[in-house]
């Protein structure tokens, strides 16, 4: 009976140790109000519902930029999909991905994406490296009613 527990841990340590080292990486998702606007003064241009961030209006109808960090472990290319809706081409919205080092001195950066059609909820796709040390965040430059729903990464 002692042989058969033992046997029976082994296998079962080693099947663990398997399925472990073939699990993907884990995904993050983060709701945009854990982001703030780049300009802090344009803070009050933005408003919250239900976790999403839009641009309220309050400060004209000019894109303003909101930023959202990302939480990084280690050096390498860090891929966004950030969720996003635009009304209309009078309200242009646009993504960017940016990974900078510890010192502030190195900055990676994607080309800004804008968003591919209006009047519905679309994915942006954005990608920067981000080296040991270092921070990462995207950056929405959104029209007067243009929201970010989502980010995962």
């Amino acid at each position: 009976m002692n042989h058969i527990v033992k046997s029976s841990l082994i296998a079962a340590a080693t099947l663990l140790a398997i399925g472990a080292a073939a699990l993907p990486a884990a995904a993050r998702s983060h709701v945009p109000f854990l982001g703030r606007a780049m300009i802090s003064s344009e803070a009050n241009c933005f408003s919250e519902w239900y976790g999403t961030v839009f641009n309220n209006g309050s400060c004209g109808t000019g894109q303003k930029i909101y930023i959202m960090p990302w939480v990084t472990d280690w050096a390498t290319t860090y891929n966004s999909i950030v969720n996003v809706y635009s009304p209309g081409v009078s309200s242009p919205l646009s993504c960017q991905a940016f990974g900078v080092d510890n010192v502030a001195v190195g900055l990676w950066t994607s080309p800004e994406t804008n968003v591919p059609v209006y009047g519905s909820s679309v994915n942006i796709n954005v990608s920067a490296y981000v080296p040991a040390s270092g921070s990462g965040y995207v950056a929405c430059h959104l029209g007067s009613g243009s929201r970010i729903n989502m980010m995962n990464y």
